[in-house]
C-alpha cells in the first residue's frame, strides 16, 4: 500500500484508471502516430495524462516557431502522401459521386466502441454521432461514411442506409487501398470519434471537429454547432490549423520506433529521458528521433511496395477485442495465469523451493526434488 511508482506507460483507457490511483506518478498515454502504417513501422509518442504538466506542454507546443524549414518540410510531407493517394492527380469529389461535385463534405470515419469510448465519450454509436452531424449541416452539404473495420455490414447505421445526405463508402475500401486518404483530401470538413485518421486530416490542412475526449482534442474543435461556420469560412479554423501543424512537427520529431524500445539499455535511457524532460518541464530535451524530412523518406521508401497497409486491416487481437465488446455476448470466459496477475517470486522457479519441503513431508522424502 505504501509503494508507489514513479513512472506508469499505458494504452487506451489504462492511464485514465491508474491516475485516480497514482495521482503523485507520471502518468503517460502511449499512442501510435498514424503514419505508420505508411512507413510500415509501429511507433509510439507519449502524452501525460497529469493535467498541471498536459497543460505546460499544450502551452509549450502553442509556442513552437514554424520557421520556413519545418513549413517546407511539413509541404513535403503532405505532398508525399497526396502523391500516394493520388499518384495520377485525379481525384476529384465526384470519384464519390455523380452529384457532389458542388457539395460540401463531411468525411465521418466510423469509430468502434472500445472501453475507453464506452466510458468517455457523449456518444453511444456512430447513429447517434452522424445524426448529430445531420442535425448541424447545411443543406449543401453531404456526408461520407466509411465504416470501422470491425464494424460488421449488419451493423451499419440505418441513419447511412436511409438518409439521401450520407453517402457509404465502405465497400470501395475492398478495392482501394487508398480510400481513407482520398476522402480525407476531398473533404471539406473531418470529423473525428477516437481515430488516428484525424493526424492525417492535419497534415492534409483539413478542418477537424474532435467530438470526444481524444488525447489532441485541445488541438481541434470540439463542437458540431461550429459545422456551418467552418464549411462557410475558410478563415475561421486557420489559427487552429496552424496549432496542428505545431502539433504535427512536435509528435513527428519526439515519436520513437518499438524496435528501440525493446531494447532493454536504450529503453531504460528512453524512460529516464522521458521522465526527466516531463517532471521538470524540459519539454526541448525529449528525445528527437527523426525529423519531418527523414518521416517523408521512409514513407518513400517503404509505401510504394505496401500499398495494402494504409487502410486498417483488424488483427486477431482486435477481433477478440470486438468480441468482449459487443453486446450479442452476455457471458465470456477467460483462461487466466494466476501468476500473471500476483507473482510473490523473484522467479517463477522460486515457488519450487517452497514447496520442497511441504511435498518432502507428504511423501516422507527428506529431501524432494522438482
Amino acid at each position: 500500500k505504501k509503494w508507489t511508482p514513479d513512472i506508469i506507460i499505458g494504452w487506451g483507457i489504462i492511464p485514465c484508471y491508474v491516475t485516480e490511483l497514482y495521482s503523485s506518478a507520471l502518468i503517460l498515454e502511449a499512442e501510435h502516430s498514424a503514419l505508420f502504417r505508411l512507413y510500415n513501422e509501429a511507433d509510439t509518442f507519449f502524452f501525460p495524462r497529469n493535467s498541471a504538466i498536459y497543460s505546460d506542454l499544450f502551452s509549450y507546443i502553442k509556442q513552437i516557431d514554424l520557421s520556413e524549414d519545418i513549413e517546407l518540410s511539413l509541404k513535403s510531407l503532405r505532398k508525399k502522401i497526396i502523391e500516394i493517394a493520388d499518384p495520377l492527380n485525379i481525384i476529384e469529389k465526384n470519384y464519390f459521386g455523380e452529384n457532389i461535385k458542388d457539395k460540401k463534405i463531411i468525411f465521418y470515419p466510423g469509430h468502434f466502441p472500445s472501453p475507453y469510448s464506452l466510458r468517455f465519450s457523449r456518444y453511444l454509436n456512430d447513429e447517434e454521432i452522424i445524426s448529430d452531424i445531420l442535425l448541424h449541416s447545411p443543406d449543401d452539404a453531404i456526408i461520407l461514411y466509411l465504416k470501422h473495420p470491425l464494424t460488421k455490414d449488419e451493423d451499419i447505421p440505418s441513419i447511412v442506409k436511409l438518409s439521401e445526405k450520407v453517402i457509404d463508402i465502405s465497400s470501395l475500401s475492398k478495392s482501394d487501398p487508398q480510400i481513407l486518404l482520398k476522402a480525407i483530401m476531398v473533404c471539406d470538413l473531418f470529423v473525428n470519434s477516437h481515430s488516428k485518421s484525424s493526424f492525417l486530416a492535419f497534415i492534409l490542412e483539413k478542418p477537424v471537429i474532435e467530438v470526444d475526449n481524444f488525447y489532441y482534442k485541445d488541438f481541434a474543435i470540439n463542437s458540431l454547432s461550429d459545422i456551418p461556420q467552418i464549411l462557410k469560412d475558410t478563415t475561421f479554423y486557420l489559427p487552429i490549423q496552424v496549432l496542428q501543424k505545431k502539433l504535427i512537427y512536435f509528435i513527428l520529431t519526439h515519436t520513437i520506433s518499438q524496435r528501440l524500445l525493446q531494447c532493454e539499455k536504450l529503453y531504460k535511457h528512453i524512460i529516464l529521458n522521458i521522465y526527466t524532460a516531463y517532471t521538470e518541464r524540459k519539454f526541448d530535451t525529449l528525445f528527437n528521433t527523426m525529423t519531418v524530412d527523414e518521416v517523408c523518406e521512409k514513407i518513400h521508401n517503404t509505401l510504394i511496395e505496401n500499398s495494402n497497409k494504409i487502410n486498417r486491416i483488424p488483427t486477431e487481437y482486435d477481433k477478440i477485442k470486438a468480441c468482449i465488446i459487443s453486446p450479442k455476448y452476455k457471458n465470456i470466459c477467460f483462461d487466466i495465469f494466476d501468476t500473471l496477475v500476483w507473482r510473490p517470486f523473484n522467479k517463477p522457479t522460486d515457488i519450487f523451493y517452497m514447496m520442497s519441503r511441504d511435498v518432502s513431508s507428504i511423501l516422507h522424502d527428506e529431501c524432494f526434488d522438482f
